[in-house]
């Protein structure tokens, strides 16, 4: 089956992603993006909501968030990153560039606005970001996570 992704910077160009039908089994699907997606360096990472549930999707896989996931996002120079996600069974590593965050004298955009894999952190590590999220995508999907 597939789902749609938005890309992270655009939040537009929907993506068809091909997930295993049976994990989603006795869910409804909405037929509009659920989640988004970004390049890092040169891999694709996806983050989705399905329900009450987070999932990521990674090298062609839809893969269920644990409680006990841990995640790492690491500053090296200037505006290369790297990014560890570890839960039972799955080791995501992936080192990418992001651009600067745009600063005016009346925008500012945060770190988070422009680096994917510290948007996933935020969203999956800390329950204010998380719950947020869970609102805005489920009001989007017309679902109650």
């Amino acid at each position: 089956m597939e789902i749609q992704l938005a890309d992270f910077l655009e939040c537009s160009d929907p993506r068809s992603f091909e997930v295993d039908a049976e994990l989603f089994r006795g869910e409804v699907m909405p037929d509009k993006w659920i989640g988004l997606y970004a390049d890092l360096g040169q891999q694709r990472l996806g983050l989705f909501l399905v329900g009450a549930n987070f999932y990521l999707w990674w090298e062609g896989q839809a893969i269920p968030v644990s409680p006990e996931i841990i995640i790492h996002h690491h500053v090296w120079e200037g505006a290369l990153r790297h990014l560890e996600i570890r839960q039972k069974g799955l080791l995501i590593e992936a080192s990418y560039e992001v651009s600067p965050p745009i600063i005016t004298q009346f925008y500012a955009e945060s770190d988070d606005d422009t680096d994917f894999g510290l948007w996933v952190k935020s969203v999956l590590t800390c329950e204010e970001t998380n719950a947020l999220v869970r609102k805005s995508w489920s009001q989007r999907s017309g679902s109650d996570p």
